[in-house]
């Protein structure tokens, strides 16, 4: 039984320990292989047995762990609720006002600390409400996450505060501004890290809203308008100018201007005329098309790209476990050093009781592992998702991680360096131009030789000639009589066979297309030398430039080819190539990129992802030159959907930054915690410095909304 995949939205997660509760919780249904949850975008990713395994279990133990199934569905965010914001809004409108009793010493009088415990009261269980519930299904299920910890820090400041209002603690312990402030802050900042959190993953709610609603079909020579889901292939529709095309199909008739740059980043709509593709999400900009339905649902180019950036951004790369392991001892961790740094002030330096507890809540209160749990994944969605809008595709995070150590490229170069289409790139006649090159085509067309269609590509603009008596000669050229005259075209030494004479510049030209690995074929009208078409595969026009640009970040380049030597050494050189290996079956690409990897090179593979499979496959990292409509290059790690070769450096370059996003972020998570959980515990106390159980509550929710804050700048990534 083959395991299958699926994403389930979850909500209510707040923290690492949250995301932890929800994969142990789905990890322990019967059935389930696999699960992880991305904190950032609040996905579940499950892998399991069908049969025995089953959305409904899925969503129990979801639910059973304390925390809501919201579908499989892709959605947004939850939403920032409205009873949120007025839970931030009342408790920092009751701690202010709290905050004012106690420093006009209004609690002297009894019947104001009466007045505030009923004020309090109602008002900290409405702020706290949330916190309170969640450390309660945390601690029913023996997962005590931070809701628990926080629990504690604002339960305990309340209790003091109600302690104090009948005296059986001293007044400077009416403690109901902190409880409040404190719970406020903790509104705040989940409000906050929501916003933030929904900015990670704007670029799938892009993708989303690209997917056509309706369609305008053809049936029985009548147009209706439909669904697009209800779309079936066969089916005709009609695309108009300013319409997105509702499915991926083939035109039929018409023209239109396409803009296709929700896959490839290109900005300039491209034309698509009769028997060329076109894919579902992208818009038509100008002129009307008829289009015959090929791929609906989930088959489409746009649903492949919108699973392949899912699955990216719920990946992990291998940095994520430093941070898994810490996240795991960290509550018994915090809670050790706020109850041992305030036991100490108490008992040890003999400081007040109000001080010890005020740091014992302090210590639980600024201690934070969201910004650790959400270090990698905010940046990971991110980074997949810049990348998805410039049309660059990466599989997972373990390709994001491995591509910013790249040390040597190699590149395929017939499909990736050149153009990878035969194609006349000059044409020289001794005849009347336009004439000699009707009766090259002419001649040509009857014959199915890479060189002949190109030719025929070439001159496609030209009047039909009738051909007769024709004739190919194997490995040498066609002949026939044209228009009355005898045409031959074909190689040296089929002319020379043919007794026509070749002059020196000629011949040297055709020494010089053939240095460059460049093939010829020359063209004789009655007996006469009449034209050269010299033919080749064009190297592409961002090669040299992007080879440059590798060599820069100190990375090497190779090329691997099946050509001659020679035909290998000009590419090479015209394109700034370091090292070339020649003539090399496609099979044997494989054998090169395992050498290097075998002298300790980091090798990324960049191919076009059909003959190079095999290569792309077997590199540290592969790069799959995709065709525009190509997502399912399956042996790609990452795949460029623009099939612009400059991608290539963009890609490393994004991989990179992604990277130093993450150390950043891991980094700032560590920093925050190493440096004031000791000052929130007292550490410079003696000094003067100390930190106040609201304001700790302040320092961690901007600890998180700072990792996904830094992450979101990756969205700027040119």
């Amino acid at each position: 039984m083959k395991p299958v995949k699926m994403e389930l939205k979850v909500g209510g997660m707040h923290c690492a320990m949250c995301a932890s509760s929800v994969r142990e919780a789905l990890k322990n249904v019967e059935g389930v292989l696999k699960a992880e949850v991305n904190l950032a975008t609040e996905k579940a990713v499950v892998e399991y047995l069908p049969g025995k395994v089953d959305v409904e279990k899925l969503a129990r133990a979801i639910e059973a762990a304390g925390y809501r199934y919201l579908g499989t569905e892709e959605r947004t965010s939850e939403p920032v609720e409205k009873a949120l914001i007025w839970r931030v809004v009342v408790g920092f409108a009751a701690g202010l006002a709290f905050m004012f009793l106690m420093f006009s010493n209004a609690y002297e009088f009894y019947v104001i600390r009466l007045l505030a415990l009923g004020v309090a009261t109602p008002a900290f269980f409405y702020v706290a409400l949330p916190i309170l519930t969640g450390a309660f299904r945390s601690l029913k299920n023996f997962t005590p996450g931070m809701d628990v910890m926080y629990a504690m820090g604002t339960t305990i400041s309340y209790t003091a505060g109600v302690l104090a209002t009948f005296e059986i603690l001293g007044k400077d312990f009416m403690l109901f501004d902190a409880a409040l402030l404190l719970a406020a802050f903790l509104m705040l900042g989940r409000a906050l890290e929501q916003r933030a959190k929904a900015g990670t993953t704007a670029s799938i709610r892009r993708l989303l809203a690209l997917q056509p609603k309706k369609a305008i079909v053809l049936r029985n020579g009548k147009t209706e308008e439909i669904r697009a889901d209800s779309l079936k292939p066969g089916d005709v529709v009609i695309v108009r100018a300013g319409e997105r095309v509702p499915a991926d199909g083939t035109v039929l008739e018409g023209w239109s201007y396409v803009d296709e740059s929700m896959l490839t980043g290109e900005p300039l709509p491209k034309l698509k005329k009769a028997g060329e593709k076109v894919v579902g999400g992208t818009v038509a900009r100008k002129g009307t098309v008829k289009v015959k339905v090929e791929n609906v649902g989930m088959e489409t180019v746009l649903a492949n790209i919108i699973r392949l950036v899912s699955e990216a951004m719920n990946s992990k790369p291998r940095i994520q476990r430093v941070a898994d392991r810490v996240v795991r001892y960290f509550i018994p961790f915090v809670l050790s050093i706020a109850l041992v740094s305030s036991l100490l002030w108490y008992f040890v330096v003999h400081e007040s009781s109000l001080f010890a507890l005020s740091v014992f809540i302090a210590v639980i209160a600024v201690a934070c592992p969201c910004a650790l749990g959400l270090a990698t994944p905010a940046a990971v969605t991110v980074g997949v998702g810049r990348g998805a809008d410039l049309g660059i595709f990466i599989r997972n995070a373990q390709a994001l991680e491995i591509a910013e150590k790249v040390t040597t490229v190699v590149f395929d170069k017939t499909g990736t360096l050149t153009s990878g289409k035969t194609k006349v790139l000059e044409f020289h006649s001794r005849f009347e131009k336009n004439l000699a090159l009707r009766f090259a085509v002419a001649v040509e067309s009857r014959s199915v030789h890479p060189l002949a269609e190109a030719i025929v590509e070439f001159g496609k603009e030209t009047k039909n000639l009738k051909v007769e008596n024709f004739e190919e000669v194997e490995g040498k050229g066609v002949r026939g009589i044209v228009d009355g005259r005898y045409v031959i075209a074909g190689s040296e030494q089929m002319l020379d066979s043919a007794g026509i004479e070749i002059d020196t510049a000629v011949r040297r030209k055709v020494e010089e297309a053939r240095e460059s690995g460049k093939s010829t074929v020359l063209l004789a009208i009655d007996r006469k030398f009449a034209g050269l078409f010299i033919i080749g595969d064009e190297v592409r026009p961002d090669a040299r430039e992007t080879v440059e640009k590798i060599k820069k970040e100190g990375i090497k380049t190779v090329m691997v080819t099946g050509d001659n030597e020679r035909s290998a050494a000009y590419i090479a050189k015209i394109v700034g190539i370091d090292k070339v290996f020649a003539n090399v079956l496609p099979e044997k690409k494989v054998e090169v990129v395992r050498t290097l990897a075998r002298k300790g090179e980091i090798v990324c593979f960049v191919g076009d992802g059909v003959n190079d499979a095999p290569a792309l496959a077997a590199a540290h990292v592969g790069i799959a030159m995709g065709k525009g409509t190509d997502v399912a290059v399956e042996s790609g790690d990452i795949v460029l959907m623009s099939n612009r070769l400059a991608d290539v450096h963009t890609g490393l370059r994004l991989s990179r930054e992604v990277m130093s996003r993450i150390r950043q972020n891991i980094f700032w998570a560590f920093a925050y915690n190493f440096s004031l959980i000791p000052i929130a515990a007292g550490a410079l106390h003696s000094i003067g410095i100390s930190m106040k159980p609201e304001f700790a509550a302040l320092a961690m929710a901007f600890s998180s909304v700072s990792v996904l804050l830094l992450s979101l700048s990756l969205r700027r990534f040119r």
